[in-house]
């Protein structure tokens, strides 16, 4: 099954938070569910495709210490812990992480 078309994720405007999470449910129920993508690697080359260049800036921005810090502040912000195979997951969760708490809070709107 072809994939459809699906809206980029817009990460400079304001009101990231809701729109994350509305987006993200919506791709996980619409495209995932609808084209019977179950593999996390698939998932996540999804995310990212249909994320655009903005979440992919981000993304290529990240590296182990920034994953690490992520974990810790998941831990404060009642975040369940997610398996490190879930390659998909990791990745929604620092993106929520990323986007929900330091973009929002950071004005210059960088990680």
């Amino acid at each position: 099954i072809q994939p459809p078309a699906y809206p980029s994720f817009d990460c400079r405007s304001d009101g990231k938070n809701v729109r994350w999470a509305k987006w993200v449910r919506h791709l996980e129920n619409h495209v995932f569910v609808g084209c019977n993508i179950i593999d996390p690697a698939q998932k996540k080359w999804h995310l990212l495709t249909y994320g655009a260049d903005d979440l992919n800036d981000i993304v290529d921005n990240l590296d182990p210490d920034d994953l690490t810090q992520l974990d810790a502040v998941a831990a404060t912000q009642d975040v369940p812990a997610v398996p490190a195979q879930d390659v998909f997951m990791r990745l929604k969760t620092a993106l929520t992480l990323i986007l929900i708490i330091v973009l929002t809070s950071n004005s210059r709107g960088t990680f």
